[in-house]
């Protein structure tokens, strides 16, 4: 899968992080959020990256992709 942003920094380092659930109802320790990196990039000249990824076989489900920067974490609305 390929996912695209801008208005990044130029030549900025960023990671695409994925979310995920952890856990079960059936110990009562019930469900926690965890997150991954899945994917690296550079900002072009103009603010803009490109992030290549496999998707995760993972639960269904709501998932979130957020990109992280030296400027902080932006994130997605949840993709289904």
């Amino acid at each position: 899968m390929t996912v695209h942003g801008e208005g990044f920094a130029p030549d900025e380092s960023l990671k695409l992080y994925w979310s995920r659930v952890v856990g079960n109802r059936m110990t009562g320790r019930g469900w926690q959020e965890a997150t991954d990196v899945i994917a690296e990039s550079r900002a072009d000249p103009q603010g803009r990256a490109e992030f290549r990824f496999k998707v995760p076989d993972d639960l269904g489900g709501s998932h979130t992709l957020s990109v992280e920067s030296a400027r902080g974490k932006q994130t997605t609305p949840d993709c289904g």
